[in-house]
């Protein structure tokens, strides 16, 4: 909630609040700044000024839209705004984005992660890419972000005997790039990243409950509550993906049996069209989707099942947390409408909530939602 104040004591919280603004509506007039933040008008030219001073802003031309004849000047963030590094670490790969802080990936890149990779390997690609990202042209970097699968201690920056991760026992992510880069840096578990890109960029921008469930090679979730991101006394929160399907099925890692995640996964709706297919040498989510709309029996089987167990996950979100919409991302989200259309159809057999809607990010919520993570710790979370 921005809060405005005029008084000089509150300068650096007006400034971040128009920061916020005009990375959420830019380009915009100083009429809207001013109309929609209550600041005076002298607190708002001065933050202008700074802005301008710093080279963070520029005029762009008037608002042809305005009625009256006075047309009101845009302000837009200049080539020199405000950038942010973006590192998301899969089990799969790392990826790493320069974006700027209006939530545009201005440059990615992708490293796979070797079968044999150990912890040595994986900050080496980590650390690569940073450093290719930075040598992008002269970008006003201010910090890094760092999305990562759980379990994670996020006090620590320490990824916990995670499962299915090259039998690696503990990664201290946060210390192999804080060793080689002199900017500021901060972690989160991908879907909270992901959900924070929603909350300033994406469907999230105009509600303050809503809801963001991820599916890969697992299933995970955040929530924001009264416009906060709830995270829970330990940072587990919404591990939607260990809430008991079946407490006869498939034992998981955690060590309980059934948990969705076990049979609501991208690698698992792969297989079993694989296993229906033999012949099909390679295979990915996006061709099973395809395959699907082609009528092949073994792929409509597959994301019938896949949205099935999806829905599942999506109905308990409804149940517990009421948001006003949910938000469904990361490599799922690929399917576009397809799955879409199929998880609302099944979601509405058990209750009666439509609010549904694929990622405007897709698959690349978490690594947005990284670089998003130090605008938030350096301004947006401070207004």
């Amino acid at each position: 909630m921005m809060v405005p104040n005029n008084s000089k004591n509150n300068k650096v919280q007006n400034r971040n609040i128009i920061l916020k603004m005009m990375a959420q509506n830019a380009p915009v007039s100083r009429i809207e700044l001013a109309r929609a933040t209550g600041l005076s008008k002298m607190s708002l030219t001065n933050i202008i000024a700074e802005f301008n001073e710093n080279d963070w802003v520029k005029e762009i031309g008037v608002d042809i839209t305005s009625k009256g004849k006075r047309k009101p000047v845009l302000l837009d963030f200049s080539d020199n705004c405000l950038c942010a590094v973006g590192i998301n670490l899969t089990r799969d790969y790392v990826e790493g984005c320069l974006a700027d802080i209006k939530g545009n990936i201005i440059y990615s890149k992708r490293i796979a992660i070797e079968d044999n990779a150990d912890e040595t390997a994986i900050e080496l690609h980590m650390t690569e890419l940073v450093k290719s990202i930075m040598n992008m042209g002269k970008h006003n970097v201010i910090g890094i972000g760092i999305s990562t699968f759980g379990p994670v201690d996020l006090k620590k920056g320490i990824i916990n005997k995670p499962t299915s991760f090259r039998n690696i026992e503990s990664f201290d992510i946060l210390k192999a790039v804080k060793n080689n880069f002199s900017l500021p840096v901060f972690i989160q578990k991908n879907n909270n990243c992901a959900i924070l890109a929603e909350k300033y960029y994406g469907f999230g921008k105009d509600v303050s409950n809503f809801s963001y469930i991820g599916v890969s090679r697992g299933v995970g979730a955040s929530c924001v509550v009264n416009d906060t991101l709830v995270t829970g006394q330990s940072g587990y929160c919404c591990e939607i993906g260990h809430i008991t399907i079946d407490y006869k099925g498939e034992l998981c890692s955690c060590g309980n049996r059934g948990c969705l995640e076990r049979y609501a996964n991208i690698r698992k709706c792969i297989e079993y069209v694989k296993e229906r297919h033999p012949d099909i040498r390679h295979l990915d989510f996006n061709k099973v989707v395809n395959m699907s709309q082609e009528g092949d029996k073994a792929a409509i089987e597959a994301v019938d099942r896949l949205c099935g167990f999806i829905a599942i996950g999506i109905v308990n979100l409804v149940k517990i947390y009421d948001p006003n919409k949910i938000i469904i991302g990361s490599d799922i989200a690929i399917g576009g409408n397809i799955i879409l259309d199929r998880i609302k159809e099944k979601v509405l057999e058990t209750v009666d909530f439509e609010n549904i809607f694929i990622s405007r990010f897709f698959d690349k919520g978490p690594l947005i939602g990284a670089a998003t993570l130090v605008f938030e710790n350096m301004f947006f979370g401070n207004v």
